[in-house]
């Protein structure tokens, strides 16, 4: 024994519980003191002294005279590569004692389920397995109690690369008991091994060389046909290739390891070639188009290129190109150019056209037609290329196919591959090549090209199954079901439209003759079973399934077991998308894809229309029958415009409701939209219409970035948008949608509110509230009157389109207030049925020959005068000019208005119907149509009354306060109609309407027309309506626009809501 003094950086600390290993460039040693070992890290520098001591042939710096020093953390070992081989040599062996050593492609010597189990003695304390390579070289690997590797319950199965210490344990042999020793599961690098035989699917004999491609590494098959190769855990295929047969690629899933055997059948394939261009001699050579249209550098034929190649900036090589064989290739470079590697000018244009013609019926019965050269390319990408075309000798209109282009930097001679079966039966071939540069170039080499060839092969074509579809809505499982191979169906192809000849312009361009840039489409098509080419005798083994499940980006080989047309994927959750495709394996490869089809599990209810959701009192979470789809930075929530509101814009208040913005601190960019996904429902109901109700807030920072999109789907189907709402908004605004198309007649039908926000510096935000889908609008205009146990309820129900046509102001005052507005036209509304008209008792429509039935009153002076635009009263008629005549006469629309101007204070006035006699009748209707045009600021009051006296006492039957918001003036959709029962009629009847508050300047206008009353419920009302209180139905099918709720207390608060129902009116029409 004697003393040490020695560098070198830990591999090994306490990994092992003691010793510990540190190494230089040339040894490693141990180093057994618990001071050492628990106070040093792996990648440590260290400086030790120590006594050396043999243990049990391991030489060891023991803790006798111990003294260290730490000079840096951080260093990185690289072990060493070897060989199990190498490692049969003790002497070897011993060189590397103490070492961190790698080796690669190992297993365990008995991968028998047996000899695994009993050699794989985890879980006590430490044992020693045999890991072998090949069949002749073994070696044991230590795996210590204290590592995380004995916690493992199993062995890792398959291939694997082992990075371990070379340690040694032999009591007596001083050059025996060596032992690789692992220090983490990390060391342990596992791999998935394939093996098997490929065989010439015609003869069944054995092939070899053939070459079996992974992730990892390339294998050659030996003379009897095996091969063992290995994948790591995220290789996705395995690749067998062989000249003369058609080469075949197979979908693997690695991710498990193991052992598998993979049997593989190559279909001959041998090449027969028709056309060779060498380039070798004056007949090779071809000649360059050198009409008006060649422009620039152009085509020739050259024995070798000297050229300065880009390297970096500024940095160029000169390098001598060589044909990629023989002494001659074609070239597009300018010999003359110096500037840098740029060996073309700008705006070249050049066409060499190819000697001969080829007939391709020479090549009948082979399935693939290939024109094929050596071409080097150098160009830049976006602007310069070079295309291969061809055309029919006999076309004399110079209309050239383009075959294919190719443009950017090969960096060396590579094969360019290009499918002639658009014109496989072609007897009169005349191949051409076409380069075309704009007019800049930044580098560019040019064009090379050499060995050029027709050729054809019989290539097997693995056919694959189609018209996937996948099932929805069952419980923990997806069922697919596909169409086998040969069968016919839908497959996707992609075309380009290449026969396409230009106009010669009316200005000159530099291509008069080519379309130069066809735009490739893609199309769907059906391929009937007898154009199917798939020979009987090759059968089908067996079927891989593909599945990307809801948060993954890439589809993985899922299952390989199915061989019917049919698989039940029972590993799913319920409620989660997941996207599948399946492939046709045989045994000469595998098959494209099908098309994808998506299946979502899990039973759903579908809600019947109506639907309606305010978001209230949701705390943050949506409800519970809601989701929120494609969110990765921003999602949905729920709450206050406290809640919503970042730190550069605000939500304007609007109790609670959904939404979502990215005024957040993060500078992430989502990736995907955020989708707001409501419940499944459907629609039930004669009525042949559905319509979608919201409110909305957006608000963007930038013009042209973020997107807010209202969507429909059907049984999870894709996204069809039927509204983008492209702009920011003041305020809160109510959006209303007809989505009938979409709704009506589909079951499992759902909305989507996509919100896209893809560059975070851009701050955007979108609130969504009272979501109501329903059989028509629903009213948006309830009000409540508290009395001593009872509230009033009166709403207001909006009219169609043909009674409410909107129309223009035909100008706008000082205060930019709207003068005119167009008024509802109840011509419409006449009933058809004769038996069903209602006797009108009073009538007003306000049109240019209707008497006035109306005088003024103003309540503050008590005064009496007649309708007109005199004071003291603000009422007076007003009217639409329909046929442009400049005043009010036959034709023109016409209603009462009450104006703002001039401006009133602590005013109340009205306007007052004659008398009228309605006697005898039990029951009375009133029906008017009203729009109060709102201004900001509030405290005014519109109402209608109703007298049985004359005009001694009056019974307000309906008021409405007006609101402090911008109503628009005079659009579509805000003139209603309400329909209000007003008791047993009398001799001495009159109805009034009144305006009443602080300032008129808080409103616009309150505009009323249709004034009726009649003896039943008019037949243009078509709808009813469900009245709620706290979500609990008070009366259903109601008629009329009010109701009274006499079941309540005093002080109680009460949530009420209505809901419009369209009933068909008379029977059997709607």
């Amino acid at each position: 024994d004697s003393l040490a003094l020695v560098q070198g950086v830990v591999t090994v600390s306490d990994q092992y519980g003691g010793p510990a290993y540190i190494q230089d460039d040339s040894a490693g040693i141990a180093v057994y003191a618990s001071d050492f070992h628990n106070t040093v890290n792996v990648g440590d520098k260290v400086t030790l002294r120590g006594e050396l001591t043999v243990y049990r042939g391991l030489l060891e710096i023991t803790s006798t005279s111990m003294g260290f020093f730490v000079h840096d953390t951080g260093n990185v070992v690289t072990p060493k590569l070897t060989t199990l081989e190498a490692l049969q040599d003790s002497s070897v062996a011993e060189a590397h004692e103490g070492m961190l050593l790698h080796t690669r492609m190992l297993t365990w010597a008995d991968t028998s389920p047996a000899g695994l189990d009993s050699n794989w003695a985890s879980g006590a304390g430490g044992f020693t397995i045999k890991a072998s390579h090949g069949q002749s070289s073994s070696f044991d690997v230590r795996v210590d109690n204290t590592t995380d590797i004995n916690q493992l319950a199993d062995a890792p199965d398959g291939i694997f690369d082992l990075v371990g210490v070379m340690g040694q344990y032999h009591s007596t042999n001083p050059y025996g008991g060596y032992q690789l020793l692992p220090r983490t599961v990390d060391d342990i690098h596992l791999h998935a091994e394939y093996h098997g035989t490929v065989t010439n699917v015609s003869t069944g004999t054995a092939l070899s060389g053939v070459m079996v491609t992974s992730d990892l590494r390339s294998d050659t098959t030996g003379a009897n046909g095996g091969y063992v190769t290995a994948s790591g855990l995220e290789g996705t295929s395995l690749a067998f290739s062989k000249d003369g047969y058609t080469p075949a690629t197979f979908s693997i899933n690695a991710s498990g390891a193991g052992f598998t055997l993979m049997d593989v059948g190559l279909y001959p394939s041998p090449d027969s070639v028709v056309y060779v261009n060498g380039l070798e001699t004056s007949s090779d050579s071809g000649y360059v188009d050198t009409s008006a249209s060649a422009a620039g550098t152009q085509w020739a034929v050259v024995r070798s290129l000297q050229t300065s190649m880009y390297v970096s900036y500024n940095n160029y090589l000169d390098t001598l190109i060589q044909p990629a064989s023989g002494s001659f290739m074609l070239a597009l470079n300018d010999a003359d150019t110096t500037n840098g590697d740029t060996g073309y000018v700008n705006n070249s244009y050049s066409i060499w056209h190819a000697p001969g013609v080829v007939d391709l019926n020479l090549l009948t019965g082979y399935s693939q037609k290939t024109l094929s050269m050596d071409i080097w390319v150098g160009t830049e990408s976006c602007c310069d290329d070079v295309r291969a075309m061809v055309k029919s000798a006999a076309d004399t209109t110079d209309t050239w196919m383009i075959l294919g282009e190719k443009s950017g930097s090969t960096g060396g001679w590579v094969d360019w591959n290009l499918d002639l079966a658009p014109i496989d039966t072609m007897s009169d071939a005349q191949f051409a090549l076409l380069f075309d540069s704009d007019y800049s170039i930044v580098r560019g080499l040019g064009v090379l090209v050499d060995n050029i060839q027709v050729h054809g092969r019989d290539v097997w074509v693995a056919m694959g199954p189609s018209n996937l579809s996948a099932t929805n809505f069952e419980d923990d499982v997806v069922n697919l079901s596909w169409s086998a191979p040969g069968t016919g169906g839908s497959v996707g192809y992609q075309f380009i439209d290449i026969h396409d000849v230009l106009e010669t312009p009316s200005s000159p361009m530099e291509d008069p003759k080519f379309n130069t840039n066809p735009e490739p489409y893609f199309r769907t098509v059906e391929i009937a079973p007898s154009n199917m080419n798939m020979a009987s005798s090759r059968s089908l083994a067996h079927y891989n399934v593909f599945r990307k499940a809801e948060g993954s980006t890439s589809f993985t080989l899922y299952d390989s077991s199915s061989a019917s047309t049919s698989y039940a994927d029972a590993g799913v959750t319920n409620y989660m998308q997941y996207h599948y495709y399946v492939t046709a394996v045989y045994n000469e490869g595998e098959s494209g894809s099908s098309n994808t089809a998506m299946g979502v599990p899990g039973v759903v209810v579908e809600a019947v229309l109506p639907f309606h959701e305010d978001f209230h009192a949701m705390n943050g979470a949506l409800p519970g029958d809601w989701s929120s789809e494609g969110a990765d930075v921003f999602d949905w929530s729920t709450g206050d415009a406290e809640d919503a509101s970042g730190a550069t814009f605000t939500f304007p208040y609007h109790g609670e409701f959904a939404y979502i913005n990215n005024d957040s601190s993060t500078s992430a960019n989502p990736s995907s939209p955020a989708t707001l996904v409501t419940p499944f429902f459907r629609h039930e109901n004669v009525v042949q219409a559905a319509y979608l109700k919201f409110e909305t807030f957006v608000l963007k920072t930038s013009t042209y970035n973020g997107s807010f999109d209202v969507m429909v789907r059907n049984s999870y189907g894709p996204w069809t948008t039927v509204e983008s709402l492209s702009s920011a908004t003041d305020g809160w605004e109510t959006v209303m949608i007809d989505v009938s198309d979409h709704v009506v007649g589909n079951n499992y039908v759902q909305v989507g509110f996509r919100y896209h926000e893809g560059y975070y510096l851009y701050r955007s935000g979108w609130g969504i509230d009272n979501v109501k889908i329903g059989l028509e609008p629903g009213p948006d205009n309830l009000m409540t009157h508290g009395s001593p146990g009872a509230i009033q309820l009166n709403w207001g129900m909006p009219l169609s389109s043909v009674q409410d046509p909107g129309g223009s102001p035909v100008g706008f005052d000082e205060n930019n207030r709207p003068i005119y507005l167009s008024a509802p036209d109840c011509e419409v509304c006449e009933p058809v049925d004769a038996n069903r008209i209602p006797e009108v008792l009073f009538g007003a429509s306000f049109d240019y020959d209707e008497p006035n039935q109306f005088v003024e009153y103003d309540a503050v002076l008590d005064t009496t005068t007649a309708l007109g635009p005199d004071e003291p009263t603000n009422w007076d008629k007003a009217y639409t000019d329909a046929n442009s005549s400049g005043s009010f006469d036959a034709g023109d629309p016409g209603w009462l208005r009450f104006n703002w101007s001039p401006s009133l204070y602590n005013f109340n006035q009205w306007v007052i119907s004659d008398t009228f006699d309605a006697s005898g009748y039990a029951t009375t209707i009133l029906m008017f149509d009203e729009y109060l045009d709102d201004f900001s600021g509030g405290g005014d009051t519109v109402a209608a009354h109703v007298s049985n006296d004359g005009g001694v006492t009056w019974t307000t039957v309906w008021e409405m306060a007006d609101s402090s918001w911008y109503a628009p003036s005079g659009p579509e959709g805000y003139w209603s109609r309400h329909v209000i029962p007003i008791g047993a009629g009398t001799a001495q009847m009159k109805v009034a309407f009144s305006m009443r508050g602080a300032s008129s300047f808080n409103i616009d206008y309150f505009h009323v027309d249709n004034i009726f009353v009649l003896d039943e419920v008019p037949q243009d009302h078509y709808d009813v309506f469900n009245v709620y209180r706290d979500g609990e139905m008070l009366v259903e099918d109601h008629e009329y626009t009010s109701f009274t709720d006499v079941g309540v207390s005093y002080g109680e608060e009460h949530c009420y809501r209505v809901q419009a129902k369209h009933v068909p009116y008379p029977d059997g029409m709607t």
